[in-house]
């Protein structure tokens, strides 16, 4: 099966209303709906109808049917579902994915009895489809990499069924008359009180997709990484400003932080005067002063020690 560019909908504000309104008593459940906008929100139609024929052997069709009636073995009916898109990010994987497994054993009744029905169908002697109860998610969150998860705030559970509000289906094994090897699965979505039918899609399997947004590529390389890599990040750039100020300080504090520079700016200003009087000689001679205190710390700090009278 599959749903293509055409079989999505954008949730529409009707829809909305319509799938979402016996959930507003609980205020956990509006606080998730507030996260998402309606553009995030998609439905995803299916007609359950293989898309290729069913090719088996009639030895592997036999070896399947002794598999399924080997009650001491336990065998796996997987339900698998992914979504494709077009990365329009770095952080956004093309292929997101979701797989339940259901477990077909010999002591629980129910998976025993689908068994049952299942060989039945292979062996020729079914027409009638199998029902299968809470085998998908019908509400499911896609992020933007790792694994597709249900929406289990949307489908409450039990105790003793954590997939009690799973979607119910029926399983046929559909063929052309008088053509015993084309043969076809079809998948149809079996509606209950928890999971109504859509009133244009009753014929097909529903399924509304949680799309959760992701940041542009401008923060691409730190929201890869994790709130731990964008805490790093923080802290490096952080430190280096910090580093960049404090940065030879211990150099320039002898000159900058002088506690009565007085003396030195009087010579400053006694250089200025000589050269502006064309006294180049003592001019020569105050300069080389000036020279020597900061060529000398001990002597500068002397010079501009603070006089207590």
């Amino acid at each position: 099966m599959s749903a293509q560019q055409g079989d999505f909908d954008r949730m529409t504000s009707e829809r909305y209303k319509e799938e979402f309104e016996e959930h507003q008593s609980s205020l956990s459940t509006q606080s998730f709906l507030r996260t998402y906008n309606l553009d995030d929100i998609y439905e995803a139609r299916m007609d359950g109808f293989s898309t290729s024929l069913w090719t088996i052997s009639p030895p592997s069709r036999e070896a399947l049917i002794q598999d399924l009636n080997d009650t001491t073995t336990e065998r796996n009916l997987k339900f698998y579902l992914s979504f494709s898109r077009i990365p329009q990010n770095s952080l956004v994987h093309e292929t997101v994915k979701y797989q339940r497994i259901l477990v077909l054993t010999s002591e629980d009744p129910t998976t025993h009895e689908i068994r049952e029905q299942l060989i039945h169908i292979l062996e020729g002697n079914r027409t009638t489809p199998v029902a299968i109860n809470q085998f998908f998610p019908r509400y499911v969150i896609v992020p933007p990499a790792g694994e597709v998860v249900p929406a289990s705030i949307l489908l409450p559970e039990t105790k003793e069924d954590p997939y009690y509000s799973f979607s119910n289906i029926t399983l046929e094994l559909s063929n052309v008359p008088d053509e015993e090897l084309l043969e076809w699965w079809r998948l149809q979505e079996t509606y209950t009180t928890v999971h109504p039918p859509i009133s244009y899609a009753e014929d097909y399997l529903t399924i509304i997709a949680f799309n959760e947004r992701v940041t542009t590529d401008a923060l691409s390389f730190l929201t890869s990484y994790g709130i731990i890599g964008l805490y790093v990040s923080l802290v490096l750039v952080v430190g280096r400003f910090v580093r960049m100020f404090v940065s030879g300080i211990s150099y320039r504090i002898m000159f900058e932080e002088l506690p009565n520079p007085d003396r030195i700016l009087r010579l400053c200003l006694d250089i200025f005067m000589v050269r502006e009087s064309h006294e180049f000689i003592l001019e020569e001679e105050l300069t080389a002063k000036l020279i020597y205190l900061y060529r000398s710390p001990e002597t500068l700090i002397q010079v501009t020690k603070i006089k207590y009278q």
